[in-house]
This record gives structure tokens, C-alpha cells and sequence, in this order.
């Protein structure tokens, strides 16, 4: 059954005050302006360090339940210490953007799939995930056209910008995390608002990706031409996945730790097997996987795009690689 939406509202001015009373009993996960422009999700020690004028982090919040680097275990003769998997005090993930919160849904598909992760799925059930919709889109964003958008997300509780407060959905069952005198019962009038503000949102993204479209793989071996390998497309995607395992030992003592840390495809070695052989030798392959398994492998499998359409890599890539043009690549544009 299907939890009944809590509808409420809060001002602006006593945004902290909700922070301050979810960080009494929960660790807090929220967007922290660093500089002058950038925005990152971290740990909060204060509601004072949270920044809400945002477009967008520049990482997504997923490292905070796929780590950039974790010890699985340690190990001393036969005895094993599983110490990467204890969690700690539950969380909430606050201000994450839809497309984010939608590329964690896309993670969970991977990790509990056919193979559980047991890292990955305790952070996820640890955390409840409040979702701050977008009401001004960067102009590389394309969530829309993905099914998304602005606003739809699978979060406990997304907020809108209403102005002077903030519009409240929950449908979590721990109603106590709106449960506070400072948040008040949202009227007709604050509902039908919140409406015009994410309709609003909506009509400012302009870019489109058409799905269903077979990719061109003169097309993509032409514009692989140009990519440096560097990986950064991979490391700020918030639905990548690829892992490398390693062992830290001391042989002489029969000790040591294992760990993992993100890898990308995009790299010379992904595809190193022991003996020497690279099934992905060469920048094009890898090129084109990245591609095909974003919008070809992952949709037969589970029936949608491993893309989120936050416009990161497009926005961040040092030569101006641009998926959603290399998408909706039409032979009559251009020839090879």
C-alpha cells in the first residue's frame, strides 16, 4: 500500500531550525558551497554550513554510498575483520538534487540486482534522501526527456521553492521528520503554487535526448578521435559503477587489507586481463562502450537509458564532448 503524501510547508527563514533538529538524531549529508561558485555534498557539523542556491554539486551524492575508496576487510592469518561494513548512525541525504535521487535508483538496480551488494545496499537503507526540485535548470540539464524531470523523484520527501517557503511532500512513513512546529499544514493556494513553480521549472529545459535511437558506431569512432581518455566523464557520472579491487599486505606477518575504489572504463587498463590481453586496447572501444552501455546494454536489461540527464559530463568535459548531440547524431548532418 502506498503511503498517504504529507503536504506542509515551511519559511525560508526557518530552514536551519528543521536541519538543526533532523541533525539531533540523524548524520547529516547536504550541499556546502566551497569557493566562490562551487557546491559539494559533505558531511554538516552546523544547518549554518548548508547552501540552498544551487544549481547543481558538482559531484553527485553518490560517493557517500559507493565511496571513491573503502576497506572491504582486513585480515590477520585466518582470522578476517569485515570492518567495511559497519554504517553507523542513520543518515539523511538533504538537498539532493531529482536527477540525482534518480541516479541512485538506477545504482540500486546493479547492487541488489542479480548480485547483492551488502556495502552499497546498508548505506541505502540507512539513509533517508529529502530532494530539493530544481527551479532553475542549467542549460546542459536534459532530465525531461528521460522520464524525469525537475521535480519526479523516488525521495522520502522533496521540497519546492516557493518563494518565501518551502512547499513539503513527504511519503515517508517517519512522519516525526515533519512533525515540528515550524512546519505548518501547506493550504490550496500553497498546493497550487507549488504547481506553477515546478510546471515553470519544466519549460526552462530545452535540451532533449531521443531514446529508442540506434547509435551511429561511425558516428562515435569519430568523435572518440578527440577524447583525451581522461576519465572525468566517469568519475562525476552519478550512475557509474565500475569498482577495482586491491590487497595492501605484509606477506612476512600474514596480514593486510583489501579494498576498492572507483575505476572508469575509459581508462587503458579497465580491460588488462592477466595474461596480458586488452579486450579494449584501443580509446575508440572504450569509447563506445561507455556509450552502448549507457543507452543500448543497460535498457535491455533493465527497460531504461543509465542516464539521469544532469549534463555533468557535457558541462565538465575538456573537449566538449556532448552526449546528447552524439545521441541525436543524423547522418544528413554530417559525413565521415
Amino acid at each position: 500500500m502506498q503511503n498517504k503524501i504529507i503536504k506542509k510547508v515551511i519559511k525560508k527563514d526557518k530552514i536551519k531550525n528543521w536541519i538543526n533538529e533532523l541533525m539531533k538524531n540523524y548524520k547529516v549529508i547536504a550541499p556546502v558551497k566551497e569557493g566562490d561558485e562551487d557546491v559539494f555534498f559533505r558531511i554538516i557539523k552546523s544547518a549554518d554550513d548548508v547552501c540552498m542556491d544551487f544549481q547543481n554539486t558538482v559531484l553527485s551524492p553518490k560517493e557517500f554510498f559507493f565511496p571513491k575508496s573503502e576497506k572491504i576487510f582486513e585480515f590477520e592469518g585466518d582470522e578476517i575483520s569485515d570492518s567495511g561494513s559497519k554504517i553507523g548512525r542513520k543518515r539523511i541525504l538533504f538537498g539532493a538534487r531529482p536527477c540525482d535521487v534518480h541516479g541512485l535508483t538506477i545504482l540500486d538496480n546493479v547492487y541488489k540486482g542479480e548480485f547483492n551488494d551488502p556495502y552499497y545496499l546498508q548505506r541505502r537503507e540507512n539513509t533517508t534522501i529529502i530532494s530539493l526540485a530544481c527551479s532553475e535548470p542549467d542549460e546542459n540539464c536534459f532530465c525531461k526527456s528521460l522520464g524525469t524531470g525537475p521535480v519526479l523523484c523516488d525521495a522520502d520527501i522533496i521540497i519546492t521553492d516557493l518563494g518565501d517557503r518551502y512547499f513539503i511532500e513527504a511519503k515517508t512513513d517517519d512522519v516525526n521528520l515533519v512533525n515540528f512546529d515550524i512546519i505548518k499544514e501547506a493550504a490550496p493556494g500553497d498546493v497550487e503554487l507549488k504547481d506553477i513553480k515546478q510546471k515553470e521549472s519544466e519549460d526552462k529545459i530545452t535540451r532533449a535526448i531521443e531514446l529508442n535511437k540506434n547509435l551511429d558506431d561511425l558516428h562515435l569512432e569519430a568523435e572518440s578521435r578527440k577524447c583525451l581518455g581522461c576519465g572525468c566523464c566517469t568519475y562525476i557520472c552519478p550512475t557509474c559503477t565500475c569498482f577495482d579491487v586491491s590487497d595492501e599486505s605484509m606477506i612476512s606477518k600474514q596480514k593486510g587489507k583489501r579494498f576498492r575504489c572507483w575505476d572508469s572504463c575509459m581508462f587503458p587498463s579497465f580491460a588488462l586481463l592477466a595474461g596480458g590481453e586488452n579486450t579494449r586496447e584501443e580509446k575508440s572501444d572504450r569509447f563506445k562502450q561507455r556509450f552502448y552501455h549507457k543507452f543500448k546494454y543497460y535498457p535491455e536489461k533493465y527497460g531504461k537509458v543509465m542516464c539521469v540527464g544532469c549534463g555533468r559530463c557535457t558541462r565538465k568535459c575538456p573537449v566538449n564532448t556532448d552526449v546528447v548531440k552524439i545521441i541525436n547524431y543524423n547522418k544528413l548532418d554530417c559525413n565521415y
